[in-house]
């Protein structure tokens, strides 16, 4: 028992670093400055990176709408959670990481004839649920070829990484999807860094890592709100508190256990230390 303490202590340690993290993206992501497309079109400037939330309506890549995966509708973007879930004896499922993929085509926000370009790394989207979800089962053991079932052999020949994935976890027991689509004319609200390209002069959001915060990256959507909606990021600050304190208060208490038969030797010892140093 003793031996998994440092594991738990480990554990909680993470997951209270997480839950830190997610609630100072939040409070950098609620500070920002609100601005429609029109005025981060005119006021975005060469070499003055900073901090917004753009405002406007969803407007597809200029080559072309993209086909979401899932649910085989064109939109202005979309994103992709996969989840396979492989088989434990006749008992159900076991979970796994889920995998991720998204549109790389970059999309505007458009306002009153102006617009401001969305590269897409790294983007999220936050306070909606999935626009599409789908619980695909599985034949007994991966196969190839029409075996599989549409979406799972849909999914797989578009994003080869994830079809990787699928055939890494077999036996399966089922494949779970979600699917996030941004529509074209949707009102929408990005959190991200306003650059300028130098190569068109066009206004531009992409990804922005705060100083302080590590690898994290201040990226986020939210569609049909004006702001970017935070309630997603302070409920896994909140759950992560949670979860990562009761472990930490587990560990503590299993330690008071464990070393209280020894605290009056201890006591005794320390006692007999400051006699004979007197």
């Amino acid at each position: 028992m003793m031996f998994l303490l440092p594991v738990a202590a480990l554990f909680s340690v993470v997951i209270l670093h997480g839950a830190q993290r997610s609630g100072r993206l939040a409070a950098v992501v609620r500070g920002t400055v609100a601005l429609t497309a029109t005025e981060a079109s005119r006021t975005a400037s060469p070499g003055r990176n900073r901090l917004v939330t753009v405002r406007g309506y969803a407007a597809p890549p200029a080559e072309g709408p993209p086909i979401a995966p899932v649910s085989e509708r064109p939109c202005a973007w979309w994103a992709l959670r996969m989840r396979p879930l492989r088989r434990w004896l006749s008992l159900g499922t076991v979970p796994t990481l889920p995998s991720h993929a998204q549109a790389a085509a970059a999309f505007a926000v458009v306002d009153d004839g102006n617009r401001v370009r969305v590269e897409p790394d790294q983007l999220v989207c936050y306070g909606r649920p999935p626009s599409a979800t789908l619980r695909e089962p599985q034949p007994g053991r991966f196969g190839s070829g029409p075996v599989l079932p549409p979406v799972t052999r849909r999914v797989g020949r578009r994003l080869p990484d994830l079809g990787e994935t699928i055939q890494g976890s077999y036996p399966l027991r089922a494949v779970e999807f979600a699917e996030w689509r941004l529509e074209e004319g949707e009102q929408v609200a990005v959190t991200g860094e306003l650059g300028v390209d130098p190569n068109t002069g066009e206004a531009v959001l992409r990804g922005h890592r705060p100083s302080g915060l590590g690898r994290a990256t201040v990226f986020g959507m939210t569609p049909g709100r004006d702001r970017t909606d935070v309630s997603d990021l302070l409920r896994h600050a909140r759950r992560g508190w949670l979860v990562g304190g009761g472990i930490a208060l587990v560990v503590l208490c299993v330690l008071a256990v464990g070393l209280y038969p020894h605290l009056g030797e201890l006591g005794s010892a320390i006692l007999g230390s400051a006699g004979v140093a007197s």
